[in-house]
């Protein structure tokens, strides 16, 4: 059962992989990285083992900018990935797996920690029934995008067995 959800910006994956600590008990992560420049995983053969020093779990990877239809229409934003029905589809079968399993809190990563990541963070404790005054209060000044929440909720609304 996932217990709470933790968002964070990708500063905080990579100081966990300078310097393990175990500060959570069991913890899984859904990284988010994008196309756009600066942008890239921080995920790897290397990292995955540096994190599992901190007892993280389970690590579910997935690439989309933190863009909205109208922006993509609007302007030429070159090579990028709009988020679709696919990544919500994948992020709730992973929400289902881990909640299905032993206790275990969700960190979501994102570039900032504020827009993508703060979207499937609320999604998820919407999704799975938590406290959303305690999600808030754990998760200050973030700004979710409202255009990956609502992908998310329209696929849920279509009842879509992602399993």
């Amino acid at each position: 059962m996932i217990n709470k959800i933790i968002v964070k910006p990708r500063k905080f994956i990579q100081n966990l992989v300078i310097d393990p600590v175990t500060a959570m008990d069991n913890w899984g992560l859904i990284s988010i990285f994008g196309k756009l420049p600066n942008e890239h995983s921080v995920i790897n053969n290397v990292t995955i083992a540096r994190l599992k020093l901190s007892n993280c779990r389970s690590i579910s990877s997935i690439l989309f900018d933190d863009l909205t239809d109208k922006e993509v229409a609007s302007d030429n934003w070159g090579d990028h990935e709009l988020f679709d029905k696919e990544h919500a589809r994948k992020i709730i079968f992973t929400l289902d797996r881990w909640n299905k399993h032993s206790s275990i809190d969700l960190v979501v990563q994102c570039n900032a920690g504020i827009s993508r990541s703060g979207a499937v963070g609320l999604f998820a404790c919407r999704y799975l029934g938590l406290d959303e005054n305690k999600f808030w209060k754990m998760n200050k000044g973030l700004m979710p995008n409202y255009f990956i929440l609502g992908v998310l909720n329209e696929v849920l609304r279509e009842n879509v067995r992602v399993c």
